[in-house]
């Protein structure tokens, strides 16, 4: 095996793009060798049974409908199935069985039409965007996660289809590896209203591959028309003119991205940072001098600190902000199109009552309602509030909190479920679809009238009903543990009751499957708590089927809400990133000592406490397991951010630039680059504090360019070097499949569940 002390440059210097002139062929022989010798350690039978339970619960999530920006269709996405005996309409016959079809159906007559099937593999749908007036739908095809694409270039092209007639033209094309890639699409308003030469607006965002990465850093725009003068009766599409670059910014933290404004009539361009942005309005794709800003450029406020907004546009060319001003919570500001450009002190009035007790993480815009989501600013708790955009005396109207469902057996409970915006892109509509899903339950999808003050919870299809399992019963908290400081950290958990999750000491994996849930017997219950806390980006909560497997074998689920995620607000994101980076690790830590002293679910050595972590949740877990090696049993670090140090000091890096508002800057303050390495999971590993680590799993993928997947490489095998159980550490590297996995996703949770039952249950430790 390589030293970790040899070639780490090389490791770090490989990319998905350029591994074999870096890493030799002895080194990549190595890295094969040590996948397989994890596999042959881990039970193949159990990773296999995985697997198929995950296939199972893939397509558990229920079809929603929503109505177009017209409110003439309802739109849906659902998988065929050749069981759809039901339904009379050809659309859903057995030629898409098992594929992914986006449906629409007349709200008046009841009429289907199949708007776009999904692609089948190498080819992927990666964004999609409705006409305003909904005769044409935009998407963007990617390819290239083929296994024989020996170069790993990945393709993308855009395609402009007409509903009715199912007429559909390429727009453009490019390859990530040489030209501008297409990162997403966007159908603006109509710039001609003829009904028979109809012109749309279009938007893309591209990208040029960066430090082996792709940043989307420009906006181009185009006209389609649409021609239905034919004497045979065909429609035709014509892109009118070459596409035009809108906009494009050069600073390596900038994003890009573009959304059509509620109320159908702009396209909001807008570069981002992770602590600012700025948006300008388009109502013309090929006119770069009409872009409008919403703000006064700093030049001309000379103002000081950070800035993150977002807005929306009605109808009437009223505009609706949110802002924070350096980390504070959001606020709300009225005001029109003709306002704008704004001053940016502006952006700390108030139009809107705000709740003390809750801060605002997103907004929705109707014609006669604004709808705000919003969390205690105590234990994170969701909640939605609206406002009926008719005011008395210049006065808002009185807020109406929407009637949550309260808990029922086999549903979501209000102590750890997920609340999620629907579509909602009709601007007219009356009520708001919303869903609400929790770690072991699919998501549920809910409509309030907001002028009638009524929930209901959308139908169920009838086949959907007879391929889903009875919702599982669980008990939930969320709790609130002190941090070092004091702080008090919330805390969700998740079980389900002793009597449904009873297990034997010692029996084989396959009697246990077999086992009677109401057998008297001894038992264990394993703990596994989740961990992320960054980019002010909430706790997820969403449904995982991993996550529903292990409850149902007894587990406990623990998600720790620390400092640097959003679960709290601004202000709690702002208490846990840069300077305060420690404060996160420290809440993740007091979080598993509760788990481990003070709470009645973790008590070794029967009971294991395992960490996982994605992402930016590396850092915490990493931290957290070099800081205290005898605190957790099992540690799964899964495209883990861990070397954290050498990334932030090489601005050659894909993200780096970015990242640097998240960490800070090790270039400019040697301060900084201090504080960066004293956490650092990969600077932090040291022999002579490790004589042991936990049972850990570390999963890469070779082309990932969020976090390259030298992390996992360098993290394990300077893991292994520190300890003298070579055998604990576990590494495994897929070949492809991104930073999220794509079609790998169910694979490797497969062998993280395989992994973290062979180390809780069949453990002799």
């Amino acid at each position: 095996m390589i030293s970790a002390n040899d070639d780490i440059d090389a490791f770090r210097k490989s990319n998905h793009h350029q591994q074999q002139p870096f890493l030799s062929s002895h080194q990549w022989m190595d890295l094969e060798e040590e996948v397989i010798h994890t596999h042959e350690r881990l039970d193949q039978d159990l990773c296999q049974h995985m697997l198929t339970q995950l296939l199972s619960k893939q397509h558990t999530v229920e079809e929603e409908e929503e109505y177009g920006p017209t409110g003439t269709w309802k739109y849906q996405s659902l998988y065929g199935s050749s069981n759809n005996n039901n339904s009379n309409d050809e659309n859903r016959n057995n030629n898409y069985d098992g594929r992914l079809l986006y449906l629409r159906r007349d709200v008046t007559t009841g009429q289907e039409q199949v708007v776009v099937l999904d692609l089948e593999e190498p080819y992927q749908i990666r964004s999609m965007s409705l006409s305003v007036d909904e005769t044409l739908i935009a998407y963007v095809i990617t390819s290239g996660d083929d296994d024989d694409d020996e170069d790993n270039t990945t393709t993308s092209s855009i395609r402009i289809r007409h509903v009715e007639s199912g007429t559909e033209i390429p727009i453009v094309a490019s390859s990530s590896n040489s030209t501008a890639g297409i990162m997403s699409v966007e159908l603006g308003p109509s710039t001609s209203s003829l009904s028979s030469n109809r012109t749309h607006g279009l938007y893309w965002v591209g990208g040029l591959d960066e430090h082996n990465g792709q940043r989307p850093d420009r906006v181009y725009g185009a006209e389609i028309t649409v021609d239905t003068t034919s004497s045979e009766g065909v429609v035709q599409l014509h892109i009118t003119a070459e596409p035009t670059l809108l906009y494009q910014s050069k600073d390596p933290a900038v994003m890009v991205d573009v959304q059509r404004t509620k109320g159908c009539h702009y396209v909001a361009i807008q570069a981002k940072t992770k602590v600012d942005n700025e948006i300008f309005l388009s109502s013309n794709p090929t006119e770069p001098s009409l872009l409008l800003p919403v703000l006064k450029s700093e030049k001309e406020e000379e103002e000081e600190g950070s800035l993150q907004y977002h807005l929306d546009v009605g109808e009437e060319e009223d505009v609706v902000i949110l802002a924070s001003r350096n980390g504070e919570e959001y606020r709300v500001l009225e005001t029109t199109v003709d306002s704008l450009p704004i001053h940016i002190q502006d952006c700390t009035q108030t139009t809107f009552p705000i709740d003390p007790e809750y801060s605002i993480s997103d907004m929705d815009l109707f014609r006669d309602y604004i709808v705000f989501y919003e969390r205690s600013k105590r234990n994170g708790l969701e909640r939605i509030r609206t406002h009926s955009r008719t005011r008395t005396q210049n006065l808002p109207a009185p807020p109406v909190i929407v009637p949550l469902p309260s808990n029922q057996e086999g549903q979501p409970h209000r102590e750890c479920y997920k609340l999620s915006p629907g579509g909602n892109m009709y601007f007219g509509s009356q009520s708001l679809s919303f869903r609400i899903e929790s770690p072991v339950h699919p998501p549920s999808l809910y409509e309030f009238d907001m002028q009638r003050q009524e929930l209901k919870q959308q139908q169920t299809s009838e086949e959907q009903v007879a391929s889903q399992e009875p919702g599982i019963i669980v008990h939930a908290e969320r709790v609130l543990v002190p941090s070092k400081d004091g702080t008090q950290v919330p805390l969700s958990l998740i079980h389900s009751p002793k009597q449904e999750s009873k297990k034997a000491v010692g029996q084989s994996f396959f009697d246990q499957l077999l086992l009677d849930p109401e057998e008297e017997i001894a038992q264990k219950s394993p703990v596994v708590l989740i961990g992320y806390g960054a980019y002010g980006e909430p706790m997820d909560l969403q449904y995982n089927p991993s996550w529903e497997i292990l409850v149902r074998r007894g587990y406990v689920l623990a998600f720790a809400h620390t400092r640097g995620g959003g679960d709290l607000g601004r202000e709690w994101y702002s208490g846990g990133c840069r300077e305060n980076k420690m404060k996160a690790i420290e809440d993740f830590e007091a979080c598993a000592h509760y788990l481990r002293t003070s709470s009645t679910y973790c008590h070794p050595p029967n009971d294991r406490l395992t960490a996982m972590a994605f992402s930016a949740g590396g850092v915490l877990v990493g931290a957290a397991m070099n800081r205290d090696p005898e605190l957790f049993d099992n540690v799964v670090l899964t495209n883990a951010f861990l070397d954290v140090y050498e990334t932030m000091m090489n601005p050659n890096l894909f993200l780096t630039s970015h990242e640097w508002d998240e960490y800070g800057n090790p270039l400019q303050d040697a301060d900084v680059a201090k504080r960066i390495r004293s956490y650092c999971p990969t600077a932090g590993l040291s022999s002579s504090a490790m004589a042991t680590c936990p049972q850990t799993l570390v999963v890469g993928t070779v082309d990932d360019e969020n976090v390259p997947f030298w992390n996992a490489v360098i993290f394990a095998k300077k893991l292994r070097e520190c300890i003298q159980d070579k055998d604990r550490v576990f590494l495994h590297l897929e070949a492809k499949g991104g930073h999220h996995l794509g079609s790998r996703r169910l694979h490797v949770s497969a062998l993280e569940l395989a992994f973290i039952i062979q180390h809780s249950e069949f453990t002799t430790e």
